[in-house]
């Protein structure tokens, strides 16, 4: 069995999970509102700027160009669209070694592709216009194909820590979706 498909095995269960948290589950169905998106916009810039800040300084040579696929400023013009900011939201710390790096470059170019698709569901329904949505539209410097053939290209000695990797970044995801909710329904309780 191939790298990516042992990603793609090991990690459906924890990335269904993620897709089914309450405040997912509800982009991903159509059903999320504009506001929804803002908040979206908010904690996806805070994840991958925890993921990149980890990711970053573990990238070796060959994968250094993935630097260039940062998400964090197509967010900020997203967000400076509705008067908004990255949140000030906190984040428990990630780390990433050289060796796993690719499973986390995984995570966050998987994340960008579905992001496409609440994209396209949040134009359509609520006709937000292209200038509102490059974090979920801009192409990234570096395609999936590409994202692919450089796991592929990995070392064999690598693949359990891509795994991991890939893993603890679904599961820091989750985390910070988690957190989150809770933060909101306790904003929602005062």
């Amino acid at each position: 069995m191939s790298i990516l498909e042992n990603l793609r095995t090991e990690t459906r269960e924890i990335h269904n999970q993620l897709d089914q948290l309450p405040f997912m589950s509800k982009l991903l169905s159509g059903e999320g509102t504009v506001d929804d998106y803002v908040k979206y916009l908010q904690l996806f810039g805070a994840i991958h700027g925890g993921v990149e800040s980890a990711l970053f300084p573990a990238l070796n040579e060959r994968l250094d160009k993935y630097k260039k696929n940062s998400r964090i400023l197509a967010i900020q013009k997203d967000l400076s669209y509705y008067d908004k900011q990255l949140s000030d939201f906190k984040l428990p710390q990630m780390t990433i070694t050289e060796e796993g790096a690719p499973g986390a470059i995984y995570v966050l170019e998987g994340s960008r592709l579905g992001g496409h698709y609440i994209a396209k569901q949040l134009k359509e329904k609520y006709e937000i216009p292209d200038e509102a949505l490059h974090f979920l539209k801009e192409q990234p410097m570096y395609s999936w194909k590409e994202v692919r053939s450089d796991i592929e290209d990995s070392k064999k000695e690598q693949q359990q820590a891509i795994l991991s990797t890939a893993k603890k970044t679904f599961r820091f995801f989750e985390q910070c979706i988690t957190l989150l909710r809770d933060r909101n329904e306790k904003d929602q309780a005062k």
